[in-house]
């Protein structure tokens, strides 16, 4: 089944044409969540030319709002991870308006050559592969909800194919997937398994290498190398919900599984003797591939534990992403070595009917996506700050709230960063609530920059606008901050 026949490459590549035309499909029709945008609104903050002198104040703390620049047409949140924001700015400056979708492009590209070569590292079909990788959990929660996440998905798909030839240049991929997402870091023991002391430190400086400019620019700019590590880590612990593993996350992630799963079980039901998962755990460390996918879904798991007890039901699907490699890579190993010379599928795959059922399979993939769309529809606004902050719907809920005598006050509200360009105190629901803390609410009707709602409980007053609409808790606080 190994043998892949290159002329069925174009069939190969029919999963991540239609990811790429999936997710595009998204964004024009309905833009792109909150954390996605927060990069580009980064990248824009690079290409403007008072970015480093807009920077200063926040070298005084590493909490969610000390972090986060508002102001001289800036807003920029130090806390974020770099990469997928720097090569936004950098599709800014070479593209103009198209620099989301060329971004997309890019990273899909990108996402199709690294499977293909995890695929073959680790001795497995690559239409296998890709039948596994690509599916509605990737395109709805990995690819627009934030663009840090398929970026790193990307990386570390990369990290595992070189691990697997023994490369040292893993760890020059690696370092690219801490900066795609923090969390990433928690694989950094996998280097060790390349083996050799030389190729162990090779990696390791690899590694050193390819972030240490992003550290010196911590130095330069915040006075502390770590200053966003650190600041990534408050906004996690203050902005968390406390709660426990969620079964609803883990369908979301593991459904598109269990068909691969019956038919492992298919392939091995008549000759379970054969069943040569059995025999590669029994060799244990003689298996370098087994050694490689074992450890990072233990990291994984880890990784999932630690941030999913102190997450919503929809953080824990989309912070799963690694678990998903893992497991994916898992299933597609273990098919590729248990049994198939029972029902000859790697004659099958090559063959005419393979290949119509890999494109039927290939559309029916495309049609799940369209439809797992809808439970997680994206509110559609415009990027670009300079509508946003000119938009009169804006200007006219700020009116509003001057109207009231309460603008000077903390204001609650879903489109907090579009009122901040307005001259509002306003704050995202993730860090205060009109509930407890008696704050004043401001809430758009199907805009705004997050889904995070406030819980509008014991209310006594209220004011409806178009649009938008007034919420006053009763014996609110007039807090500045």
């Amino acid at each position: 089944m190994t043998n892949f026949d290159k002329r069925l490459l174009a069939v190969y590549l029919l999963p991540f044409i239609l990811f790429a035309a999936v997710v595009l499909t998204i964004y024009f029709n309905y833009g792109a969540e909150w954390d996605f945008i927060a990069h580009y609104l980064n990248a824009e903050a690079l290409d403007s030319s008072n970015f480093l002198t807009a920077l200063l104040p926040l070298s005084h703390g590493t909490s969610i709002y000390d972090s986060i620049v508002m102001g001289k047409g800036i807003y920029f949140e130090a806390y974020r991870a770099p990469l997928s924001y720097v090569m936004m700015a950098v599709a800014i400056v070479a593209s103009g308006k198209y620099a989301i979708p060329v971004y997309l492009a890019v990273v899909a590209a990108a996402f199709a050559a690294v499977s293909y070569y995890v695929s073959r590292a680790f001795k497995i079909n690559p239409l296998l592969f890709a039948a596994l990788i690509v599916s509605p959990y990737v395109i709805v929660f990995s690819s627009l909800f934030d663009s840090e996440e398929l970026l790193s998905f990307v990386a570390l798909i990369g990290t595992l194919a070189l691990l697997r030839k023994g490369r040292w240049e893993a760890g020059l991929l690696f370092g690219l997937a801490s900066l795609s997402k923090y969390t990433s870091l928690i694989f950094i023991p996998m280097l060790l398994l390349l083996g050799k002391p030389k190729k162990v430190a090779y990696a390791y400086a690899a590694f050193f290498i390819v972030t240490l400019p992003w550290m010196l620019f911590n130095y330069y700019a915040f006075g502390n190398p770590l200053y966003t590590y650190l600041a990534a880590i408050n906004v996690a612990r203050e902005a968390s919900l406390q709660g426990g593993i969620s079964l609803q996350a883990l369908t979301i992630v593991f459904a598109f599984f269990i068909p691969a799963l019956v038919a492992l079980f298919v392939i091995n039901a008549t000759s379970w003797k054969r069943l040569r998962v059995i025999e590669l755990l029994r060799r244990g460390g003689r298996d370098i591939g087994s050694m490689i996918i074992a450890l990072f879904v233990g990291l994984s798991l880890v990784e999932f534990l630690i941030l999913g007890l102190h997450n919503s039901t929809f953080d824990q699907a989309r912070y799963a992403y690694p678990l998903y490699i893992g497991l994916a890579l898992a299933i597609a190993y273990a098919i590729e070595r248990s049994g198939t010379a029972n029902v000859k599928i790697g004659r099958f795959v090559a063959s005419k009917a393979g290949v119509a059922a890999a494109i039927l399979i290939s559309f029916s993939v495309l049609s799940i996506c369209l439809t797992a769309v809808a439970p997680y529809t994206l509110p559609h606004f415009d990027i670009s700050f300079a509508d946003a902050s000119n938009s009169a719907l804006y200007s006219s809920a700020a009116m509003s709230l001057r109207d009231l005598n309460i603008s000077n006050c903390v204001v609650i509200s879903n489109a907090w960063v579009y009122m901040r360009y307005e001259g509002i105190n306003a704050f995202s629901p993730f860090a205060y609530n009109a509930t407890i803390l008696r704050y004043p609410a401001l809430i758009f009707a199907n805009v705004g920059v997050n889904k995070s709602s406030v819980e509008l409980i014991n209310i006594t007053r209220s004011y409806s606008y178009t649009g938008y609409s007034i919420y006053l808790p009763g014996n609110f606080l007039c807090a500045g901050k």
